[in-house]
């Protein structure tokens, strides 16, 4: 695989090189022993894909690659002994996002998951948590009418989906899956497993990196996803386009996805538009970092309000119901007990995060 120099960071550049020495099996001699590559691919969660192209990775990056196989054999154990459950139940359900995802790349475990996203029948919900407390899994936390969250110790995560979409964020996009469940297939051998079609898929899965991308910004794995799964499919473009068309979302698809090409196929040289892009995603890290939601604070602040620097600190300090619910639910559901919240923020910025709070106070003044 020849070297190319997509973007003047050479840490960039070089992942993006293993990434299609990976997708190609090609091995390479250097295993490119930098702490700040194996740190960038764990937060894209690409490490295991990144030390598959090495002929010999050192002790750290033989590591993740290892942990990744060690846990997509241990999950797949889970989620069929889950399923199998389901189904003596007589519980439908359908498996979603990486678990569909990862049989796309060179090896499922090269596409690492933290979790098992599955949709279930939400009339079902008290019958299912009998199964997982049963199975020894704790009921974590519920998000409104979207999902369910069960772990066990010591890795264990699934997240059992009563919808597809959470109607308290993205109401637009919940009324287009409401009814989801009329266009599922089912499966062949198991009257009580069912699928999406291919298209409905890559719908739903660019769904999902677009909200992703808006609200905390999305990494390159996205884009891997949408090479990978469009390349090795054949889909119904005009049906895939009129969908997306009506989500309002057509044209970010595109974008996405002739990046995706231009990376790991075409190799066609990026506009300086496509290279902000890949940049912003490249600092978002796999499902959004730090950076990522400060920058698109600031930028929605700016283009919606003149007074943008007051709304600006006022949205960092109070935060909205949304992401309340989702990151303190004690406070969400004890909002007396809101300015402790305030007050821990600021002293954990000051003393813990000194240096995020440097960054984002540098770009705050940057940012006229």
């Amino acid at each position: 695989m020849e070297k190319r120099n997509i973007l003047n960071n050479k840490l960039y550049t070089n992942m993006i090189y293993l990434i299609n020495c990976a997708l190609n099996n090609e091995k390479v001699d250097d295993d490119f022993n930098d702490g700040e590559l194996l740190s960038l691919a764990k937060g894209h969660r690409l490490s295991a894909l990144v030390a598959s192209a090495f002929k010999k990775p050192n002790s750290k990056w033989e590591k993740a690659y290892f942990k990744a196989i060690r846990r997509e054999t241990l999950f797949e154990q889970q989620r069929k002994e889950i399923t199998q459950a389901f189904s003596e139940e007589k519980i439908w359900y359908c498996l979603l996002k990486g678990i569909i995802m990862k049989d796309y790349y060179p090896k499922g475990y090269l596409r690492e998951m933290s979790d098992n996203d599955i949709l279930i029948d939400e009339t079902k919900c008290e019958e299912i948590k009998k199964i997982m407390l049963e199975k020894g899994y704790r009921y974590e936390h519920d998000y409104g009418e979207h999902h369910d969250v069960y772990v066990k110790e010591p890795i264990f995560k699934f997240e059992l989906h009563r919808s597809l979409i959470s109607e308290e964020k993205e109401k637009e996009f919940f009324e287009y899956f409401k009814d989801i469940n009329k266009r599922l297939i089912k499966d062949e051998n198991n009257e009580y497993e069912y699928h999406l079609s291919k298209e409905d898929f890559y719908i739903y899965s660019f769904v999902h990196t677009y909200h992703h991308y808006v609200y905390n910004g999305a990494g390159i794995r996205h884009l891997i996803d949408i090479y990978l799964y469009t390349s090795k499919n054949e889909l119904d473009w005009n049906y895939i386009n009129n969908e997306l068309e009506k989500l309002g979302i057509l044209e970010k698809e595109r974008t996405f996805r002739k990046i995706a090409y231009k990376l790991f196929s075409t190799f066609e040289e990026l506009t300086e538009e496509e290279k902000e892009q890949l940049e912003f995603m490249f600092i978002s890290c796999v499902h959004g970092s730090y950076k990522s939601r400060i920058m698109i604070m600031m930028a929605k602040d700016k283009e919606n309000n003149k007074n943008y620097r007051f709304k600006y600190l006022r949205d960092r300090l109070l935060l909205d119901d949304a992401y309340l619910k989702e990151r303190y639910p004690f406070f969400y559901k004890h909002r007396v007990a809101l300015p402790l919240l305030t007050v821990y923020r600021l002293f954990r910025g000051l003393f813990k995060g000194h240096g995020r709070l440097k960054w984002e106070i540098k770009n705050f003044v940057k940012n006229k």
